[in-house]
């Protein structure tokens, strides 16, 4: 997680009160959950490119959203688990409204590739769903296409 505090060295936080209290989140800033795509990870130039933009136009709670098995070359792996990145999500947005004071209408999730497809399963997993929730940027085919046999 980052904030104006600190805007290049990133807290790992979880769904625990000492890590949330022990990190810079304040309710009372809008929250951004960032998840990248598939063959990136949390330092990718999406991430900081956007985390930057974020905390140069004001002070946010910006949480980027590792999830390993996106850089697995076998694209089916990454895919399988995007439904399961999307409910950890929601289990921490859910968490962070219950336990810390999170307010649903300053928050968005944004996904690039197949990160934009996590940030689309993650409302339905979260107990207010919102129209503004997420924001995806060049979504990644989910299914792979089906070759011609001849």
């Amino acid at each position: 997680m980052f904030t104006l505090s600190n805007p290049t060295e990133g807290t790992k936080i979880t769904a625990s009160s000492n890590s949330i209290k022990n990190s810079n989140f304040n309710a009372n800033n809008p929250t951004r959950f960032i998840i990248h795509g598939w063959l990136q990870d949390g330092s990718s130039d999406m991430n900081t490119n956007i985390r930057d933009a974020l905390l140069s136009n004001g002070d946010y709670n910006v949480i980027v959203v590792e999830w390993p098995s996106a850089k697995n070359w076998f694209y089916a792996t990454p895919v399988v688990a995007v439904a399961i990145v999307g409910i950890k999500v929601a289990d921490m947005v859910n968490y962070l409204v219950s336990d810390h004071g999170l307010k649903f209408d300053t928050l968005h999730v944004i996904g690039h590739s197949l990160g934009a497809h996590v940030a689309k399963c993650t409302p339905s997993s979260v107990w207010t769903p919102l129209d503004h929730f997420s924001a995806t940027f060049n979504p990644a085919i989910v299914y792979p296409l089906t070759m011609p046999t001849t």
